[in-house]
């Protein structure tokens, strides 16, 4: 296979779970043994470096588009489905019934919106398009859902087999969703800008997010930065180039031998796994079976395989399953293309901050607000045991305190005035003093920041809600700076923080 010069950044998309990111325009995975050079008496020289652990590091920098998909994929509940059969057409697609986030029928309802991302295993097509279900029932002899679409939002093209649907922006992350399971990366690379072949695929388990900051300000700048921890990457080439990963339903585990279903019509049921992380738990596959009769398997819409992977997981129902595979005479990658009629990132006009004090007039839209950041910092700790190089788990050390930042041109003060309460006696000219230990007393607030499609800042053009309850004053810092206007941030402080999606694709109207 022909090498490239060098790898560039539009032949590689990372993906989590197996969805790929979007709107990601920094992506890094940083490797950090942690090691301790040994030295002994009587010999002036270095003996060896002893490596104690493996870790590595993500960074990953995406613009702000009005959905909650990212941090969906990042803590695990994004649904997405790989589409099965032959038979769609412009107005239906058939899904697997089975895969990350349990059975559609549970959670996709008329009225929802799917993202189809035609990026099939043969890498010959590669568009995609938002569409509005109509209708969604289960078929049983097929084992697969059938989705019907509005009429308005017909495809453009009928969507084939190994093609990916993802729910829509319709998510809601908060602190309990935080610490939950870890995700997984696999980044294929592209062999060139052109070519259907993948050159490699680097594969980083068992991520945990430890801090995202979110950012939007009048000047253009609208992202989130991630940061995480992970086990040690593998490196896939020659045979295992072509790396898919899928979140399994977990069966059953005795000594040695894990059980599990995936989706009949995925891809995954006509794969050869490889590896396994069940939990905190990794293991190398020795060899893989069909289990049980295939024609129950196909009634259920699901495939029975049982890994056996030489060693004792320990592990129980509460366990997250997901395994590497590769496809059998299957080639093809394909990156990801621009999607029409959806936005680059958010701007200054479709976002609205609010502030809600302990007093009813101190409600509404925050005037002069120049920037929003929110700080989430999640501190982890490792959890190891002696026997392995990778941790157990890393949970989170104590409760997640965020801190907000709000940033205003420098004007009468009036955002002074609303967290008191005041803002009738400020607009009257009553209000003819602000003492400092006034707004130390300010607790238990709320702030809200909302994105939206369209500048009308309406319900119905409402993407998504960043919500925050119990929010304590901790401060401010003032600038006047000789080259511009005078400034002010306010600084609060808080525990409990929510993002909610609408449901609504992000996309400018």
């Amino acid at each position: 296979m022909a090498k490239p010069d060098r790898i560039l950044s539009k032949q590689v998309v990372p993906k989590i779970n197996g969805a790929a990111l979007r709107r990601v325009t920094d992506f890094n995975v940083n490797s950090e043994p942690t090691y301790e050079s040994i030295y002994e008496m009587g010999n002036a020289g270095l003996v060896e470096d002893s490596i104690t652990l493996k870790e590595s590091t993500v960074s990953l920098v995406a613009n702000e588009w009005g959905s909650t998909d990212l941090l969906a994929m990042v803590y695990g509940i994004y649904e997405e489905r790989t589409v099965s059969a032959s038979i769609n057409s412009l107005g239906t697609i058939t899904v697997a019934a089975r895969g990350a986030g349990g059975d559609w029928r549970a959670t996709a309802t008329v009225d929802d919106w799917l993202h189809v991302v035609r990026y099939n295993a043969h890498a010959t097509t590669n568009t995609h398009e938002y569409v509005k279900i109509s209708a969604i029932s289960y078929d049983a002899d097929k084992g697969c859902n059938v989705i019907t679409f509005d009429s308005s939002y017909k495809l453009t093209a009928a969507a084939t087999w190994g093609d990916h649907v993802g729910l829509v922006n319709k998510y809601t992350i908060d602190e309990d969703t935080i610490d939950g399971h870890p995700c997984h990366f696999t980044v294929p690379h592209q062999n060139n800008a052109t070519s259907t072949l993948c050159l490699h695929t680097q594969v980083v388990p068992r991520c945990y997010c430890d801090n995202f900051t979110y950012t939007v300000d009048v000047d253009g700048t609208s992202e989130i930065n991630m940061s995480f921890v992970g086990v040690a990457p593998r490196y896939l080439l020659g045979s295992r180039r072509e790396c898919y990963s899928i979140a399994a339903s977990f069966v059953s585990y005795t000594l040695g031998t894990v059980t599990f279903t995936v989706p009949r019509d995925s891809l995954a049921a006509t794969a050869s796994p490889y590896m396994i992380y069940a939990n905190s738990y990794t293991a190398t596959m020795k060899r893989i079976n069909d289990g049980g009769d295939f024609a129950s398997d196909y009634a259920a819409g699901a495939v029975t395989r049982d890994a056996f992977v030489g060693r004792d997981l320990d592990l129980d129902s509460s366990c997250q399953l997901i395994y590497y595979y590769t496809l059998n005479n299957k080639k093809g990658y394909k990156p990801t293309k621009n999607i029409t009629s959806s936005i680059g990132k958010l701007s200054k006009s479709y976002v609205e901050v609010r502030f809600q004090g302990t007093s009813s007039d101190s409600d509404g839209k925050l005037l002069r607000c120049t920037a929003f950041s929110l700080s989430v910092p999640q501190t982890r700790i490792s959890v190891d045991e002696l026997g392995t190089d990778d941790s157990i788990a890393k949970p989170l050390e104590s409760n997640l305190r965020q801190e907000l930042t709000l940033t205003f041109n420098r004007n009468d003060l009036r955002e002074f005035a609303k967290m008191l309460g005041e803002t009738t006696a400020f607009d009257a000219g009553t209000l003819t003093e602000i003492l400092e230990s006034d707004l130390m007393d300010v607790k238990d607030a709320t702030i809200t920041v909302k994105t939206y499609n369209s500048k009308t800042f309406t319900d119905s053009a409402l993407l998504e809600t960043y919500s925050f309850t119990n929010c304590n004053y901790i401060g401010n810092s003032q600038n006047t700076p000789i080259s511009g206007a005078a400034g002010v941030e306010l600084k609060f402080s808080t525990e409990s923080f929510s993002s909610a999606g609408s449901g609504n694709p992000p996309k400018y109207s």
